[in-house]
This record gives structure tokens, C-alpha cells and sequence, in this order.
């Protein structure tokens, strides 16, 4: 019996910080990734956005990731509308900026370093 993956939606600075840094969480994300561990879920804009971060910023290292976006073969998901984004509320008064949508299957937003829990 196969084991379901758990989703991990992955946000741009996470992106970025794993494809650039040997180490780090972010790199294990992409890791787990890479092993089909986990199924990795990211929105277009997130893609946008890392893309136009590295051309300004590391433009020598758009060609290998944009290689490593063909290995990790992500789950592109269409971005959220705002009122979607709106409707997400953090469970811990520390965590007032973080903003999410729901998708199926999708239950636990998480930073690296800890979880925020869906809200309807």
C-alpha cells in the first residue's frame, strides 16, 4: 500500500533559500522533494516572484534553477483571489502577517518553524 505524500506549499523566500544554500530546512524541503517525499505545491505567482528575485538579484543562477524546478516537477496551483487570502486567519498572535487559502487536501500551512492550523 502506497503511502500518501503530504503537500507542502512552498513559498518564494523558502524557494529561493533552498536553491541557493547547501543547507538549511529550506534545502531539506527541496530534498524531500526531489525523493517524491513529499508533494511539493506552489502558486504562480510564488514562480513569478522567484523568478524575478534571482534575474535581479543572482542572475547567474537562473538557468540552474530553473533546472531544478524541472526535477522537483511541483504542483503549480492558480493564486488565490484576495478575498481568498483574506480569509485566512493565524492561530497564534505572533504569526499576524501570514496570510493562506485552502485548497483540498490541504490542512496545515507551515513556516519553518511551526505550524499554522487552517481555518474555515
Amino acid at each position: 500500500m502506497e503511502r500518501k505524500r503530504w503537500r507542502v506549499f512552498l513559498d518564494t523566500s523558502a524557494l529561493i533559500a533552498g536553491g541557493v544554500s547547501p543547507t538549511g530546512a529550506a534545502r531539506e524541503v527541496l530534498r524531500l522533494a526531489e525523493a517524491r517525499v513529499i508533494e511539493l505545491i506552489m502558486s504562480r505567482q510564488v514562480l513569478a516572484e522567484a523568478d524575478r528575485n534571482l534575474a535581479a538579484k543572482l542572475p547567474t543562477l537562473l538557468d540552474d534553477y530553473h533546472l531544478l524546478l524541472r526535477q522537483l516537477a511541483p504542483v503549480v496551483v492558480e493564486d488565490p483571489s484576495h478575498a481568498a487570502a483574506q480569509r485566512g486567519r493565524p492561530s497564534h498572535p505572533s504569526e499576524r502577517w501570514h496570510r493562506f487559502w485552502r485548497q483540498p487536501g490541504l490542512r496545515w500551512w507551515t513556516t519553518l518553524s511551526r505550524g499554522i492550523r487552517a481555518t474555515s
